[in-house]
């Protein structure tokens, strides 16, 4: 998976703690799956972070939506086994950031992709699938 992804900050929330907004859209791409699309949308809640000597670390959870344009192998099966729809699913967004001090406007940002039914919620869906990816965020 290769994308981007816009943020905005709303609100502090208090002990550390930001609501905001996200936004991105990825190709998607595997040894045995076709090239596709993902957009998705959320609400992120990040802290600050714990700072360990020049070294910031902060945790998010995002939560929200995605939409791709076709899916991969593994959520292929999962539609023929819970005869659902892995079009549309929820988002669920895990990451850790890590910021030096001297570039605090500049993140690596690790985050575990989830696409889930949430149950059935969404697609009559169980569970999409993972992706881990790494990204470098610039702040502004």
């Amino acid at each position: 998976m290769i994308g981007a992804a816009y943020g905005r900050d709303f609100a502090d929330v208090g002990a550390g703690f930001i609501l905001g907004g996200v936004t991105g859209a990825a190709i998607r791409f595997g040894e045995d799956d076709d090239t596709s699309g993902e957009l998705w949308v959320g609400v992120r809640l990040r802290h600050q972070g714990l700072v360990i000597g020049d070294l910031a670390i902060a945790p998010a959870l995002t939560a929200g939506l995605s939409a791709v344009a076709g899916v991969t192998k593994i959520e292929r099966a999962r539609e023929i086994y819970y005869d659902g729809d892995a079009s549309f699913l929820g988002f669920i967004g895990v990451e850790l950031s890590f910021r030096l001090r001297q570039a605090p406007n500049f993140e690596l940002v690790y985050q575990l992709h989830h696409r889930s039914g949430a149950g059935g919620t969404f697609g009559n869906m169980g569970e999409g699938s993972n992706a881990n990816t790494v990204g470098v965020r610039y702040r502004f």
